[in-house]
This record gives C-alpha cells, sequence and structure tokens, in this order.
C-alpha cells in the first residue's frame, strides 16, 4: 500500500479519476493554438482512511511552471481585497504583535506583503518563483522557491501555496528551519473538506497536488514536529487555515476518515449534467458566458467537453483580458464585452462574489441569469 503524505498511514486507496485535464490553469497564454496543446493529465486522486488527506498519486511536476506569465491572484476584487486586510490584521494581532522579520512563502506578487507593512513593523520577506514585482515600499521578494533558514524568524506564512507542493513534509520542515524556537508558522489551504461535501468537481485542479482537512493538516504538522493550533476555517469556508508552533509536538489523535464514494459519484456525473443544462439553455437562444477565469474556469470547461457552447468569460482582472482559458478556445473579456447585453446565462465561477457580479452588472446595464457552480 502506499504511505499518506501526511500522517504515513498505509491505510490508502484510489477515489477517483478524473478525465484528463490541462495541467496548468493560471498561467496566461494569448495564442489559441497554444492554448489548445497544452498538455492535459488525468488527476487519480487517492485517499487515506486514517487522516482524510487527498493527492493526485500520478501528479508530474516536471509539468508545472511557476514563471512571470502565472496569474493566480484575486486582489481586484474588493470582496477578495477586504477578507484579506482582515486576515492580515487577525495574524498579527494573535501570533505576531511584536514580530521583527516574517517570511511569506508562495507570496504572489506581495499582496498579502503589503497588507502586512500596514499592520506591522517587522521586517517581509518573500518567496515565490512566479513574482514579477520584487519589491515594495517595506517588503522583499526573492524569485525563487524557499531556501534553508537560519531559524531566526517570528512568524513564517505560506498561503494558498502547500498544495502546489509535490513534498508537502519536506516544505514544512524547510518552513520551520526559519523559525525561531517557540515562533509560529501559518498554513492556508484549500478547505478539502467542504470540496467533499459540497461536491465541488471545479476545486479538483492538477496543479493541486495536495488536498488538506483539517486532520490531515494537523497529521503533517506533528510529523515536521510542530505542536498544530485549531483550525481556522475562513472565506465562506473556502479556505482551511491552521497555526503551529516551534515547539514539541503532541501525540497525533487516532482518527478515521470515511471514504467520501459520494464525491467520486459527482465528480462523474458533472460533466454529462452541465452539459445538458447549458445545451438547454443554447437553444433558448442564450448566450452563454463563464464569470471568473483562471482555474475553476479551466476545471469547468475540462470537465464540460464542449467548450463550444461558451460565449467567452468575464474576469475584473484586465491581466486576464485577451488570454485564453487553457485548453480551450474560449477567450477571457472585461465585464464591458457584456455591456447592455440581456438574455445571458451567467455561469459564476464562484458564489462567494455573487453580490459583487451583481452589483458590476447593474453598472453597465446587462441583465443575465446567474448560476453558481
Amino acid at each position: 500500500m502506499t504511505a499518506c503524505p501526511c500522517c504515513a498511514s498505509r491505510e490508502t486507496a484510489h477515489l477517483l479519476s478524473t478525465p484528463p485535464v490541462p495541467v496548468h490553469s493560471c498561467v496566461l497564454v494569448r495564442d489559441a493554438r497554444e492554448s489548445l496543446a497544452t498538455p492535459r493529465r488525468p488527476i487519480d486522486l487517492w485517499h487515506c482512511a486514517t487522516c482524510g488527506f487527498l493527492w493526485n498519486i500520478s501528479f508530474e511536476s516536471s509539468l508545472i511552471h511557476y514563471g512571470p506569465d502565472y496569474e493566480g491572484t484575486q486582489i481586484f476584487s474588493p470582496v477578495f481585497r477586504a477578507y484579506l486586510a482582515q486576515l492580515g490584521r487577525d495574524w498579527i494581532a494573535r501570533y505576531a504583535p511584536k514580530a521583527r522579520q516574517i517570511v511569506e512563502a508562495g507570496c504572489g506578487q506581495g499582496e498579502f506583503l503589503e497588507v502586512l507593512a500596514k499592520v506591522t513593523t517587522a521586517d517581509l520577506q518573500g518567496f515565490d518563483p512566479a513574482a514579477r514585482t520584487l519589491a515594495g515600499a517595506r517588503f522583499r521578494i526573492t524569485a525563487t522557491e524557499l531556501p534553508q533558514g537560519g531559524e531566526q524568524a517570528d512568524l513564517v506564512i505560506n498561503r494558498m501555496t502547500l498544495e502546489h507542493v509535490p513534498d508537502p513534509l519536506a516544505f514544512t520542515r524547510v518552513q520551520a528551519t526559519w523559525l525561531a524556537k517557540g515562533r509560529t508558522l501559518i498554513s492556508q489551504v484549500p478547505h478539502a473538506a467542504r470540496m467533499i461535501a459540497d461536491h465541488l468537481t471545479c476545486d479538483l485542479l492538477y496543479e493541486h497536488v495536495n488536498y488538506f482537512t483539517p486532520t490531515a493538516l494537523s497529521a503533517l504538522m506533528i510529523r515536521a514536529r510542530l505542536a498544530p493550533l485549531a483550525p481556522e476555517i475562513t472565506f465562506d469556508g473556502q479556505h482551511l487555515g491552521m497555526a503551529a508552533t516551534k515547539d514539541t509536538p503532541p501525540a497525533r489523535a487516532q482518527t478515521r476518515a470515511p471514504v467520501p464514494t459520494d464525491f467520486a459519484s459527482a465528480v462523474a456525473a458533472f460533466g454529462p449534467e452541465w452539459r445538458a443544462r447549458l445545451t438547454g439553455l443554447h437553444s433558448q437562444g442564450r448566450a452563454i458566458w463563464l464569470w471568473g477565469a483562471g482555474s475553476r474556469a479551466t476545471a469547468f470547461l475540462a470537465h464540460l467537453g464542449t467548450p463550444g457552447l461558451v460565449a467567452g468569460v468575464i474576469d475584473i482582472n484586465p491581466n486576464r483580458a485577451g488570454s485564453y482559458v487553457l485548453g480551450t478556445e474560449v477567450m477571457t473579456h472585461t465585464p464591458q464585452a457584456i455591456s447592455g447585453k440581456s438574455d445571458i446565462a451567467l455561469i459564476v465561477m464562484n458564489p462567494i462574489y455573487s453580490d459583487e457580479i451583481a452589483r458590476n452588472l447593474q453598472e453597465i446595464g446587462t441583465k443575465a441569469e446567474i448560476f453558481a457552480i
């Protein structure tokens, strides 16, 4: 049996396999032929019956590229900006009110470092191979993966990074080398328990080799010789956070995680169900658009199998305009592309933005029926 990367249990088994999906979700491609030529691979998801961890056992890291053309930010959304600002205030107040050095692994373009700069006087340093912006007024970024540290940081953060890492235990141990004794590591990842409970097929991404439940994330921290604190669920249940201190870890509790067979069934049914729904809307003369380019749009169209049903994708991030949803010829546009239109069926990739999207539609005089995945 294959050992679980989080808890080392050998009570693991195959859960599901997806159709071949694009290996990238957030790389900007502006040539249709290049988009169609994007490599595809199935996701072969395994499940640990002890801690509930899920991972793609056939993941090929050599296919994945994180460089300056990687565009994973949601910072153009006012809803997301407000959330990120609150998160920064909360984390500094609870875990590092007197910090002298804070490190962020997988910092992107420094959006969260900018947030932290407003609420702490600590030295701020980020690492990310996809970084284009290498410095701000109060922070600096190195465009590499996180190297070994010198045990001097008061706080190390990784947000939406651990799910991308082929060896999460080794990565967590590297992060721990930056921490001074008794200091804190904060990890934030997509909340896999919500994905399973709500049958969220479009949260399955090839770039995400790992899917963490609270029990799995806690088990990983303990194996890395850290002491995990209580899990924190935020962003309407979408994000799982956990702080862990560089102290003697507790004994890991014995747990059991039922095999989520209903999730496997839902993933198998997702494509045919949405294909039938969109075919019906298309036959009524409705123009079908997606709102939100990037990872979920890539997954949605890959499972749909007939991207020609979709007229285009809307995204408020101007950097995405003119790029293609990977694996397809479906182009991304700014909201002005549907200004003043009616009889639109709008498929919203993340329901947390539904009210924000409704306001945007009102501002551009567009009438649309909204469907959230």
